[in-house]
C-alpha cells in the first residue's frame, strides 16, 4: 500500500467518525431535551401546588372562595374583590408561563391538556363578569387570544 491509499483510508475512518459523533450528540440532545421539558413541568406544578397550599392556609382566601364559587358570588366586599382578582391574577400567570413553554416545545401534549383543561374551566360568572379584564391585560397577546378561544 502507497501512502495515498492510507491516506484514503484514513479519510473514510474519519467519516465514520463524524457519522458515529453526530448520531450520539442526537441521542445526548433528545435526552436533555427530555429533561428539560419534565423539569418544566414539575417548576410550573410546583408552583402551582404551592399556590394552592398557600390559599388553603389562608383563612380569608378560603372565605373568599365559598362566597365566590357559592350562591352569592357578587356580594364580595371591595377589598375581597381585590384579594380575590388579585389571587386569580397570580394563578393565570402560572397558566400563561404554562402556556409560553408549551408553545415553545417545553411541555408535551399530555402535560398541556392538564393546564389547558385548568385554564378554559377556572372561570366562574364572578371571574368572567371581574377579573377577566385584568388579567388579561396583564397577560402576552398570543395567551389572550388562546384563553379567548378556549371560552367560546
Amino acid at each position: 500500500m502507497k501512502l495515498p491509499d492510507y491516506a484514503n483510508i484514513a479519510e473514510i475512518i474519519s467519516g465514520i467518525a463524524v457519522v458515529i459523533t453526530l448520531v450520539i450528540l442526537t441521542m445526548e440532545i433528545r435526552g436533555s431535551t427530555n429533561a428539560v421539558k419534565a423539569a418544566t413541568y414539575d417548576s410550573i406544578l410546583a408552583d402551582l401546588v404551592e399556590f394552592q397550599l398557600r390559599l388553603a392556609e389562608d383563612t380569608a382566601s378560603l372565605e373568599i372562595s365559598t362566597i365566590v364559587y357559592g350562591d352569592s358570588p357578587f356580594s364580595l366586599t371591595a377589598i375581597q374583590t381585590e384579594r380575590f382578582e388579585n389571587r386569580m391574577i397570580a394563578l393565570f400567570k402560572n397558566y400563561e408561563r404554562a402556556f409560553v413553554q408549551w408553545k415553545y416545545g417545553n411541555l408535551d401534549e399530555e402535560a398541556w391538556q392538564r393546564f389547558e383543561t385548568e385554564i378554559c374551566q377556572d372561570r366562574g360568572i364572578f371571574f368572567e363578569n371581574t377579573a377577566q379584564p385584568r388579567i388579561l391585560s396583564s397577560s402576552i397577546q398570543s395567551f389572550r387570544d388562546y384563553y379567548e378561544a378556549c371560552t367560546h
